[in-house]
């Protein structure tokens, strides 16, 4: 089982990644946050993997990350970054 934590600043954005995650087998969200407290649930529930938006309250997502990587046992991160549509 792949555990997943969704952090993203736009709650429609991170409901609509744990009903898709959630609906494939084999792959179990174990938190989301909207980035405020991302690096606490990541210490907490210990995922194999971070899905990180980048906007919104998150920012650019390198504050999370960096503290999300001076864990002892950081997850994989994909960094989410908003589509260009200019």
């Amino acid at each position: 089982m792949i555990r997943v934590v969704v952090v993203d600043g736009e709650a429609l954005v991170r409901t609509a990644l744990r009903q898709i995650l959630q609906s494939t087998d084999g792959i179990r969200v174990v938190g989301e946050d909207d980035g405020r407290g991302a690096v606490a649930i990541v210490a907490e529930t210990a995922p194999d993997v971070l899905l990180l938006g980048a906007g919104g309250s998150v920012g650019d997502g390198t504050a999370v990350l960096r503290g999300v990587r001076a864990l002892p046992a950081p997850p994989a991160v994909a960094l989410l970054t908003p589509a260009d549509t200019g």
